[in-house]
């Protein structure tokens, strides 16, 4: 009798300090975003394990593949945001100065360096090793506004194959979060960025070199980087 209430006691007792974790861990208005993913998929999946039998080992594997393509894309994100400052202090100086090519060129640097974050935390969070590779001088010789979209279209393009490579990787290694994480953090954003720098650099094309029509887009510019930033705000 004495062994089955201490049982019970015990078994009670469990129960409330599950409880009382689980509210602790679960994420408030304030919380950043990684927080939020932590706290609902992190905290309370090990509380699980440890209430219902479940080791944390017995959650989803992140195939070695899978790893190696992600970080991969944190590099080619990372160089685009090198190749992009660059540009960006190209247009900025007084000889050139397309002061809506220079912004555009700060915000593609800074938000290719977010995405390298959300990867790099993403890693993290699968408990995987995150590599840093060598991030190369530019290389490329811009001297126009054509030039540097050429450029920006082509960096755009391998970026986004990449992320394609990724997602079908994730079917192929049976990884559904790490398809389903690209899709709706990266790709589709990815897929809009081509298009933006394909469309810019039709209207360069157009204007073929003259000097007021490439002022007017340099304004077009500008204002695709503004719109840009109040969306993200």
């Amino acid at each position: 009798g004495i062994q089955y209430q201490s049982q019970q006691m015990f078994a009670k007792f469990a129960r409330r300090s599950t409880r009382r974790n689980l509210k602790q861990t679960r994420p408030t208005k304030s919380s950043s975003k990684f927080f939020k993913l932590a706290a609902i998929g992190s905290a309370p999946l090990l509380m699980l394990g440890l209430a219902t039998g479940v080791s944390a080992t017995s959650l989803p594997l992140y195939p070695e593949e899978c790893q190696s393509a992600v970080n991969k894309q944190i590099q080619m994100e990372l160089q685009a945001s090198y190749v992009y400052l660059a540009l960006a202090s190209y247009f900025g100086s007084q000889e050139v100065f397309y002061p809506g090519a220079r912004s555009y060129f700060l915000h593609q640097s800074e938000e290719e360096t977010e995405h390298a974050k959300k990867l790099i935390n993403y890693q993290l969070q699968r408990s995987a090793n995150v590599n840093f590779y060598d991030i190369k001088q530019p290389v490329a010789q811009v001297n126009s506004l054509k030039e540097a979209f050429e450029l920006v279209y082509e960096i755009e393009k391998e970026v986004y194959e990449n992320l394609i490579t990724i997602h079908k990787l994730s079917e192929e290694n049976n990884d559904p979060i790490t398809g389903d994480f690209v899709m709706n953090n990266l790709l589709i954003h990815q897929m809009k960025e081509v298009q933006h720098a394909n469309t810019i650099l039709t209207l360069i094309k157009r204007v073929d070199g003259n000097g007021t029509g490439l002022l007017v887009i340099d304004d077009r510019i500008a204002s695709y980087t503004k719109q840009d930033e109040e969306k993200e705000n």
